[in-house]
């Protein structure tokens, strides 16, 4: 297992599928500390938004996620921060950005084909992970990338070069095929977790 793998220090389980405030409030006082909100039409636990009909504004989000108070949780030892993590595939930079703020999420997921380009792009918008002295030309800084690669062989770890100055965390997808042991091949300093 890698040295910098949240294995080591911490569990890191997403629980996904959720679509409503009342789900996610029995999740979050049921232990949940990562909550992945799937933003993708062609599956069924989508959460969509709801449309404004206005023209000039985003949609809205529905009455999905929590305000911070409610999110933040007593677990007797103190509060418990929950994560909303958005988990998108290939799609437009522009509905990526609409969720982030309208949803007001702490992690992006990218799980298709988006490229380096895309992701730097959406950084700059977004804004850094660590704070900074002008924040206010940013539209969420602070928000965490992820990016989910398919890892067959050792070969497709060099994938990783492409994304390593922008993205936080790794998801890897082991090949059918693939043993466990071959993420002794992985010699990045970008963490990982496995879905």
């Amino acid at each position: 297992m890698h040295p910098f793998s949240p294995f080591h220090t911490h569990m890191m389980k997403i629980l996904t599928g959720l679509r409503d405030a009342e789900s996610i409030r029995r999740a979050i006082q049921d232990g949940a500390e990562y909550i992945g909100l799937v933003f993708n039409d062609r599956s069924p636990l989508n959460v969509s938004m709801l449309p404004t009909h206005a023209g000039i504004i985003p949609d809205k989000a529905p009455d999905v996620t929590l305000s911070a108070s409610d999110a933040a949780i007593t677990d007797g030892v103190g509060a418990k921060k929950v994560h909303f993590i958005g988990i998108f595939t290939d799609e437009m930079p522009q509905n990526i950005v609409t969720r982030v703020v309208n949803f007001r999420l702490d992690m992006v997921l990218f799980d298709g084909h988006e490229s380096p380009t895309v992701l730097r792009s959406l950084r700059r918008t977004l804004g850094p992970v660590a704070p900074t002295a002008d924040e206010t030309q940013y539209v969420r800084p602070g928000v965490r990338f992820i990016k989910s690669l398919r890892i067959a062989s050792e070969h497709d770890f060099q994938l990783c070069r492409d994304f390593d100055e922008i993205v936080d965390f790794y998801q890897f997808y082991l090949d059918e095929t693939a043993d466990f042991s071959l993420l002794e091949s992985y010699k990045g300093v970008i963490p990982y977790f496995l879905p």
